[in-house]
């Protein structure tokens, strides 16, 4: 099973494939979106990364307790 799952194109790709197919965009302007988009995602990434998060503790609830 698992190696059935390993050989199937992942989903960005079956839907590419057949945007493609239909003609509702070009392949290379397909690919060109994808890169961005995956970079964006990057960026994103790393911004969210290296920033310190608001946190202080919060110590938990007791049962019955409002």
């Amino acid at each position: 099973m698992y190696e059935r799952v390993k050989r199937h194109p992942n989903v960005r790709q079956v839907y590419t494939d057949r945007l493609v197919k239909r003609r509702d965009v070009e392949a290379k302007l397909a690919k060109e979106m994808a890169k961005k988009f995956k970079s964006e995602l990057q960026t994103l990434h790393q911004k969210v990364k290296n920033s310190d998060l608001p946190y202080s503790y919060q110590p938990p609830k007791r049962p019955g307790a409002s």
